[in-house]
């Protein structure tokens, strides 16, 4: 029997998991091994859908991931606009194709703070692009992993 499918489910900060930064063109992943270590993995192109869809569910499962945790743009201002609705929208179809669970957290910060930690390395304009996602999608997991941690301290 195929495991149930979750959105926005508080995955375990105990176990393997994929980070996924969703753009327009690229998709930035990381992982997170049972271990707590968060490392940078590459990136997807976004489009063809069913490509993306296929190896983000590969990726994960090769990595026996317990759960896959999505960027969420949420705006300056705490609402939500068309990239947010497009990272649910993604998170919605990769608990579909990899069966496993999906949560979302904030990325408000993180390409920023990706883009100039790959900045500081002095690389191409190209190779600092495709760095960048995976950087970020990396900074989301750390961000996820940190609440979670937070959140199961609380009695």
């Amino acid at each position: 029997m195929a495991a149930q499918s979750h959105i926005g489910t508080p995955l375990s900060s105990a176990g393997p998991l994929l980070g996924v930064d969703l753009g327009t063109k690229r998709v930035g992943i990381a992982s997170v091994n049972a271990l707590g270590i968060v490392m940078p993995v590459g990136y997807f192109n976004a489009e063809p859908r069913s490509a993306l869809l296929r190896q983000l569910a590969t990726a994960a499962h090769d990595r026996q991931c317990i759960g896959i945790v999505v960027g969420l743009p949420i705006n300056m201002d705490g609402s939500i606009g068309p990239a947010a609705k497009a990272a649910y929208a993604l998170g919605a179809e990769l608990a579909s194709a990899s069966k496993l669970p999906v949560d979302f957290c904030d990325e408000r910060l993180t390409s920023f703070e990706a883009e100039h930690k790959v900045g500081e390395l002095g690389l191409t304009r190209k190779k600092r692009k495709a760095r960048v996602d995976a950087v970020a999608a990396a900074g989301i997991l750390e961000s996820y992993l940190a609440e979670r941690k937070e959140a199961e301290k609380q009695p």
